[in-house]
């Protein structure tokens, strides 16, 4: 099965929890990850993860997610739930391009459903 084929198409602007958060983990990110902040007001989601997670998939003036490009990780942190279940989140770029954000789970206890707020992420 293909990349394309576990994905939800959902085809809307981003609502304005997600560009915020997008916002932050690019203030929070690699050097030069600060370099994509002038793309975060052209983003559009194009879909969500077929698994149930909270995984966006973007695309700004048809380039983006999905493309043939590598991935290149702009900004990567962990983050507990209330019950204590420990998920990651990275937000990514291809062609640079502003790609996506991913979620999961790194004690195999929990699937992230939902975008953390920035106020849970450490600022490190």
């Amino acid at each position: 099965m293909g990349p394309q084929e576990l994905v939800i198409a959902d085809a809307r602007d981003l609502r304005p929890d997600e560009r915020t958060l997008v916002t932050w983990l690019l203030e929070h990110g690699v050097p030069g990850a600060r370099d994509y902040l002038a793309q975060v007001a052209a983003i559009r989601l194009i879909s969500r993860c077929g698994c149930g997670c909270a995984s966006l998939n973007f695309e700004i003036d048809g380039k983006g997610w999905p493309s043939r490009d590598g991935m290149k990780i702009l900004s990567d942190h962990e983050w507990r739930d209330p019950l204590g279940h420990l998920f990651g989140i990275f937000l990514f770029a291809k062609a640079n391009t502003l790609a996506g954000i991913d979620v999961y789970s790194v004690d195999g206890l929990a699937v992230p459903r939902t975008l953390p707020d920035p106020g849970e992420l450490p600022r490190e």
